[in-house]
């Protein structure tokens, strides 16, 4: 009989060190689950709020579980083929302070928590919300400029680039230290960039762009962007519809330096003239940019910071320009594709039959005098907007001059 509860005792410590051994188990695997509250949450304050809130430009908020819990499996695969966040800087060339990209570890999170069921946590671990600057996130500006009426945003459709005149009417150059650009409604506008014109409408510099979840610009200490005397500020508006009609009224805020700054800061492009690409990826690309002339306003150091592409403006229709004009000594020949066929100009090439479409549109307006020659032209997954054809090379040549004085870029002359 002693042996008989002998046993029993062993068995039951032993039973009982099992339950316990599992118990603790379930808490440690329950005390590092990856929970929305705890880890997700956090992830989507930091990178996605700025957008997905419900004064926000993106088309759901993300600020709470019940929120986010719908949208888990899209989040999931959003984040892991880094199409959100979205960020087209390619990572091989170089590092930007304002990446909003998800490293890997918070991808990762992402993806435990999905395949995990998504579940809430404690409301215990849950951050607190984030707070969004509702004002002017640059401070009080020194000036306030606006587009002069509003526009009406209809309620759903694609709505093409829009450009927006505001006259500065300044008597006198200004050094600029902060830009802010603040829609009337945040929920239609997708992005602005904001460049500058002289009276004739040519370009003369630019303020910059803002996303959905940058609305300010501000320079570094020393730096500034000059506004020179009677420029025009020239907006580029992308419109997003929301399902509802509704008016934008988009402000720009400025805040001027008291002296000349150091590092004079300025915004514009240059084209890539692309002399040749080997298929599949195999040698060498050859690429070359054409000589640009100096800048008129001093730079006594190199600018810290890049300035954002900033794309030629399709304006308001241009008066037919006259003769072409005549071309400098010493300027940079437009270089030649050689291939079988009639000689071309290309002024764009896009990876979508749309953005083709639309670029040719507004070329189409901006150049009345060159529309019939504008075309879309289709290779190798590429749509190219091509003028032409051209039966000598000289004619093509010529025109690319005369497109050069519109656009401020020259396009390159190609046969096919």
């Amino acid at each position: 009989m002693k042996r008989i509860y002998i046993f029993c005792f062993a068995l039951g410590l032993t039973l009982g060190g099992l339950f316990l051994i599992q118990r603790a188990g379930h808490a440690d695997s329950k005390a590092g689950a990856v929970t929305f509250t705890k880890n997700v949450a956090p992830i989507l304050y930091k990178n996605c709020a700025e957008c997905h809130r419900p004064t926000g430009v993106a088309p759901m908020s993300l600020l709470d579980y019940k929120e986010v819990r719908p949208w888990a499996k899209s989040l999931k695969e959003r984040v892991v083929d880094r199409t959100m966040p979205p960020w087209f800087a390619d990572p091989e060339h170089g590092e930007f302070s304002n990446n909003p990209s998800l490293s890997q570890d918070e991808i990762n999170t992402i993806v435990s928590w999905v395949d995990a069921g998504a579940p809430k946590g404690e409301d215990k671990d849950l951050p607190p919300a984030p707070k969004f600057t509702e004002g002017w996130e640059i401070g009080k500006p020194d000036l306030v400029l606006s587009m002069k009426e509003e526009y009406s945003v209809p309620a759903d459709g694609t709505v093409p680039y829009l450009y927006f005149r505001i006259p500065t009417n300044f008597t006198e150059d200004r050094w600029v230290q902060a830009v802010e650009i603040k829609p009337g409604d945040q929920r239609v506008v997708h992005h602005v960039i904001a460049m500058l014109e002289d009276a004739q409408r040519n370009r003369i510099g630019g303020l910059g762009g803002i996303t959905p979840n940058k609305r300010a610009i501000i320079s570094p200490p020393g730096s500034a962007r000059l506004i020179k005397a009677g420029a025009v500020i020239l907006l580029q508006m992308h419109y997003t519809t929301m399902g509802a009609p509704t008016k934008d009224r988009t402000s720009v805020g400025l805040i001027f330096t008291k002296e000349r700054p150091k590092i004079v800061l300025a915004g514009g492009n240059a084209m890539v003239e692309v002399e040749s690409i080997l298929p599949g990826g195999a040698g060498t690309t050859v690429a070359s940019a054409p000589p640009q002339p100096a800048a008129p306003a001093p730079r006594p150091e190199s600018a810290p910071l890049a300035a954002a592409l900033e794309p030629e403006p399709p304006a308001a229709r241009l008066p037919d320009p006259g003769p072409p004009p005549a071309v400098a000594a010493g300027a940079p020949p437009v270089p030649v594709i050689t291939d079988a066929g009639s000689f071309y100009l290309q002024l764009g090439a896009f990876g979508s039959r749309e953005n083709a479409e639309n670029f040719l549109a507004r070329m189409r307006l901006q150049m009345e005098w060159l529309a019939n020659a504008l075309h879309v032209f289709s290779r190798d997954g590429l749509y190219r907007v091509h003028a032409g054809p051209y039966p000598r090379e000289m004619e093509a040549r010529r025109d690319a001059d005369r497109i050069s004085q519109s656009l401020g870029a020259r396009p390159f002359v190609l046969t096919r």
